[in-house]
């Protein structure tokens, strides 16, 4: 998805995620796109909350989700994860997520973030430096790769 994609999924998204008691952070990707960070696109869409902001956001877009995708690495990663379909893109819902990196299971701290503007819409956005702690933290090739790039920019 570039940009313009994901202005057009969170205007299908805004009437959830507005009415959502639990804080909220977009993070991976699509927090890098939106941010201004060196991406032209991303996969998906990556919503980071709570355990209740999933319950949440399960129920209000329970028509796009996805019954079939199973994510991969289970070992490093858990959470009350979702994976929804939609017809602007796709989007992944973490509540409560923990990460494994063979040390056991330990909760990660959601980014505080920062406002950005997306096609009107103010949004949260896990900042640079929120970025390259998470990406630390799951520590893949493909995250240690972005924040080569963010440290780049």
């Amino acid at each position: 998805m570039n940009k313009a994609d994901l202005e057009a999924l969170f205007a299908r998204l805004a009437p959830a995620l507005d009415a959502l008691v639990e804080p909220w952070c977009v993070i991976g990707s699509a927090a890098m796109l939106i941010g201004g960070l060196p991406i032209e696109d991303c996969p998906d869409l990556d919503i980071m909350t709570t355990e209740a902001g999933a319950a949440a956001l399960e129920l209000a877009w329970a028509a796009w989700r996805d019954p079939d995708y199973r994510p991969g690495q289970v070992d490093r990663f858990r959470s009350r994860f979702t994976p929804f379909a939609f017809p602007e893109g796709r989007a992944e819902v973490m509540g409560a997520l923990e990460v494994n990196r063979g040390d056991g299971w330990r909760p990660v701290t959601m980014p505080v973030g920062r406002s950005a503007d997306l096609g009107g819409r103010t949004i949260r956005v896990a900042d640079r430096d929120e970025m390259i702690v998470l990406l630390t933290l799951f520590g893949r090739p493909k995250d240690l790769a972005k924040i080569a790039l963010i440290e780049g920019a």
